[in-house]
């Protein structure tokens, strides 16, 4: 899967007077202060000393300043606006403290294309997910600081994945993961025919039956948010990670499939997984093999299970 940083085209204005406010240590002391109480409201003189503040005039001013956009007064107090709470937990998954130096991580992996193994690589918010010998590309994801800051490598692994699900996921619902606004999605091929040309395409007598079929392109589902400019771009087989019937199949076969890295999964990370049944509109096949058995499910342009057949191999 890869994914693009957001970008704000043309909004420097409006994040510029959102991140005024807190350009200030005063302020920054006050923030913390609503975010480390236990019922996350304080009382005037209750925020005052948890914020260490001890010049009266000081302290009022500056919490006027945070007032409305980012700090609401109740019956009971002060909070903090929930998107107060979300800017500061970002600022310091990105800030994480202490030192996060690159990390390269051997797996027990097995590359989708060829014999090796696959190699796990951290560097600059950035983590790699690929083959060193034959450089078959499975992941490259923005993971920021706090994801891995104090992880062993299997935690860091761990927490990557759970996280790309998740994102995964919202997309698919139509759901930007970044600022949550709606998600569009179209798909943009790689025609690799080529690199095979010469090879039989056709189906063995061993496979399972399948609509009839062109050669499956190297299928990417690109999604863009209009409002904030995030992207993410997934393969075909990513996007049924969380579809009942593909969770039902790990299920009765004994599998937790979300206990399953994604970059273990064939259905995920397999060209030869995925068919495209059509192109106009779009609709594509995949299948999920476990086993003697074979569920073939059927992906409709929305990226709605159309249909989903179990078969046993003969």
């Amino acid at each position: 899967m890869v994914e693009q940083r957001n970008a704000f085209e043309g909004e420097t204005t409006r994040v510029e007077d959102v991140l005024r406010p807190l350009a200030s240590d005063v302020r920054l002391r006050i923030v913390r202060a609503l975010i480390g109480s236990p019922g996350k409201t304080l009382s005037y003189s209750d925020l005052q000393r948890a914020s260490g503040i001890k010049d009266s005039g000081q302290f009022s001013y500056h919490l006027r300043q945070l007032q409305g956009q980012f700090v609401t007064q109740t019956d009971d107090g002060y909070r903090l606006r929930y998107s107060a709470v979300a800017l500061y937990q970002a600022l310091l998954a990105g800030t994480a403290l202490g030192e996060n130096e690159p990390r390269t991580i051997e797996t027990e992996s097995p590359c989708p294309a060829c014999d090796g193994l696959l190699e796990a690589h951290y560097c600059d918010d950035m983590l790699t997910i690929s083959c060193p010998d034959c450089r078959h590309f499975v992941h490259h994801v923005p993971f920021l600081p706090g994801g891995a800051e104090g992880k062993s490598d299997a935690g860091l692994l761990q927490t990557f994945d759970h996280q790309t699900r998740s994102m995964i996921t919202s997309a698919v619902s139509g759901i930007c993961p970044y600022c949550g606004g709606e998600m569009g999605h179209e798909f943009v091929e790689r025609d690799w025919t080529e690199e095979h040309e010469g090879e039989d395409t056709t189906q063995s007598e061993d496979t399972p039956a399948r609509p009839k079929a062109v050669p499956h392109c190297d299928n990417l589902v690109h999604y863009r948010c209009d409002r904030c400019s995030g992207e993410l771009r997934t393969s075909v087989g990513e996007t049924l990670l969380g579809k009942a019937p593909v969770v039902a199949f790990y299920y009765d076969h004994g599998v937790d499939v979300s206990a399953v890295p994604s970059w273990e999964l064939a259905f995920c990370v397999d060209r030869d997984a995925v068919t495209t049944l059509s192109s106009d509109p779009y609709e594509f096949g995949v299948a999920v093999t476990l086993g003697e058995e074979t569920l073939y499910v059927t992906v409709d342009e929305s990226l709605s299970v159309v249909e989903a057949e179990r078969t046993r191999a003969a």
